[in-house]
């Protein structure tokens, strides 16, 4: 009799565990949406190499060497002609003021500007860009 109650105490301590297992293993629900308008446009025509998200827009590199910066929609507000290769990273820091982009040719671009409000920057005083270049021996 005692051995009857210890396989039912038992199966009833493995069926817990099991629906403990089937309740972790039920994926998450997200809601997400495809970034359209000016996304679709960019990789019709090139490949994207990286992405950096900021609080206010996106910053997207490609393999022809462009950086867009991109509101939440995805709609193209700046575009930079950065480098005739391969964009490999893109940093911005904490305010989304400073853009630092680093490409497959060793060269480093540093943009000092607007970024974070999303809009073309005026040409007299607007966006301050410098390449450095970096040799690693």
């Amino acid at each position: 009799m005692a051995e009857a109650e210890e396989q039912e105490t038992g199966s009833l301590a493995e069926s817990t565990d099991e629906s403990e297992e089937e309740e972790s293993e039920e994926e998450p629900k997200l809601k997400y949406e495809r970034l359209s308008n000016g996304v679709t446009e960019i990789l019709q025509k090139d490949a994207a190499s990286c992405m950096t998200v900021h609080d206010k827009f996106l910053a997207l590199g490609t393999h022809y060497g462009k950086v867009y910066l991109l509101d939440v929609q995805g709609n193209i507000t700046q575009k930079f002609d950065v480098s005739p290769v391969k964009i490999n990273q893109i940093s911005l820091d904490e305010s989304g003021e400073h853009m630092g982009v680093c490409s497959e040719d060793g060269k480093v671009w540093q943009a000092c500007g607007h970024v974070a409000s999303c809009a073309p920057a005026p040409a007299p005083g607007g966006w301050k860009s410098t390449l450095l270049t970096i040799y690693l021996h």
